[in-house]
């Protein structure tokens, strides 16, 4: 096997296993704290928002130490085996705070398992010409399969969810020790301030662009799974509205560096995933029954990949080499972190006034909002390159 095909099948197997352990976390775990725990709509806004709070510190963190280790590998390692652990405190205790506490500690180590993966992926793309949306597909299948058999898998039993992403986490790790390795470019040239990504306005557009798209995909990822069972979805149901969500992100991440460039940069293409969320929520509002739900899910095709893929792609081949990791964390921290936090807790709070359906209106309206605001800026504005730090 020659250099340049050497390790692909690995990474995409990685990311295979990795996505298939998130969709049990991401579509389950609402759903167990609340049935389970039986905590309310606030508590669950709450819970769901403090760990991404935590990735404000630490994703900063695992960033640097990613770009200053001997080999960015370690450093997933280390971080998949912390969620691993976390992971099996939650259902030890049925309690609010002991289930919060557990669920924030495992945040620390989750939340920046993506982009410091997304970090090597790209790395590793570049250097031996492999298509990372391609490599990245392999994510989606294991997302939306995974998430139609868990639901079939937990039936009426949510906490078998635990053990389901123990397994998936252990091949996981496996798959990562496999990953070729990749040098964290800090370790021995000048170390670059974090503050630097902050110089390149370019940049800021589209991480802004993005944190508002993953503010309202935190109020979907929060209240989805409890919205679905209020319309009487089962637990099957749920994860077949997954499968077909993830399923049809495949056309985007098969072909995504050429849509990118038909749509007219990242820019625009993000704007592009903004306007069909808009109308997703606007739709999810309406509907009456858990059929109309399994459709609308379909949307997600162009919403949540859209955002993740372009940036990854922007990032990975926008920022300087020195700062690749860390500019992966930076987004992770604003969209997965901030981002998800306003999304939970806002949607807590609204749910009580206006119910679920009134949330997803007022995603609808702070989407429609930043297209409002953002087309015309980036129609007006010239692509440029990064602004250099004076």
């Amino acid at each position: 096997m020659t250099e340049k095909h050497n390790g692909w099948p690995v990474i995409s197997a990685f990311y295979l296993v990795y996505f298939a352990g998130m969709s049990v976390m991401a579509l389950f775990l609402p759903v167990f704290f609340s049935e389970n725990i039986g905590v309310t709509s606030a508590q669950l806004g709450v819970m769901m928002a403090a760990g991404p709070a935590v990735t404000i510190v630490t994703q900063p963190l695992w960033g640097l130490r990613a770009d200053r280790a001997r080999y960015k590998n370690t450093v997933l390692l280390i971080l998949l085996t912390g969620t691993l652990l976390a992971s099996q405190l939650i259902p030890l205790y049925v309690n609010f705070w002991y289930a919060m506490s557990a669920f924030i500690f495992m945040a620390a180590f989750q939340t920046s398992c993506t982009p410091v993966a997304d970090s090597i992926a790209v790395e590793l793309c570049a250097e031996r010409s492999w298509d990372y949306g391609r490599i990245r597909t392999a994510g989606s299948v294991g997302y939306s399969s995974m998430g139609w058999l868990a639901g079939a898998v937990i039936g009426g039993n949510n906490a078998r969810l635990f053990p389901l992403f123990a397994g998936l986490t252990l091949l996981t790790i496996v798959a990562a020790a496999l990953i070729p390795r990749v040098q964290g470019h800090q370790r021995v040239k000048i170390r670059m301030p974090y503050a630097v990504l902050l110089c390149d306005k370019r940049l800021v557009t589209v991480l802004i662009i993005a944190f508002i798209a993953n503010l309202t995909l935190g109020m979907h990822y929060t209240f989805f799974g409890v919205y679905f069972r209020e319309r009487g979805g089962t637990m099957a149901m749920l994860g077949l509205a997954a499968f077909i969500a993830s399923m049809l992100e495949l056309p985007f991440t098969l072909n995504a560096r050429r849509i990118i460039r038909k749509l007219g940069g990242p820019e625009k293409t993000l704007l592009v995933s903004l306007a069909v969320m808009a109308a997703r929520w606007l739709l999810a509002s309406l509907a009456a029954a858990p059929w109309q739900l399994l459709l609308i899910n379909g949307l997600h095709g162009f919403s949540f990949i859209v955002t993740a893929v372009t940036m990854t792609l922007f990032i990975g081949e926008h920022v300087p080499p020195e700062m690749k990791a860390s500019g992966q964390t930076l987004h992770g921290m604003l969209s997965a972190g901030a981002a998800r936090i306003l999304g939970s807790v806002g949607g807590g709070l609204l749910i009580p006034l206006w119910g679920i359906p009134g949330m997803f209106r007022a995603a609808f309206a702070v989407n429609a909002l930043a297209l409002a605001v953002f087309i015309p800026l980036v129609l007006r504005t010239k692509r440029k390159e990064a602004t250099p730090c004076p």
